[in-house]
């Protein structure tokens, strides 16, 4: 499907996985009031949470294969030539 904004898209996934009645955590410091705001308008009885802390909580926690990863990758960064 073709949407005109992407928070109409989101609207119609939310519809598609039937979570139009449902309690959903968004991520405030991570978009803007105007798009919370439009994303009500094709979720009107959606009950959007705050929920940044949270979110910004579980992105802490690792899965021993996230860490495999981050070690692996940590020797390939580039290391600046002088001081930052």
């Amino acid at each position: 499907n073709i949407y005109e904004n992407a928070t109409k898209a989101l609207g119609q996934l939310i519809s598609d996985f039937g979570l139009e009645c449902s309690k959903i955590g968004i991520d405030e410091d991570g978009i803007s009031l105007k798009y919370i705001s439009e994303l009500k308008k094709y979720s009107e009885n959606v009950n959007f949470l705050y929920a940044s802390d949270i979110i910004r909580q579980v992105r802490t926690i690792k899965t021993p294969t996230e860490i495999e990863l981050l070690k692996n990758s940590a020797p390939r960064v580039k290391k600046p030539d002088g001081p930052m």
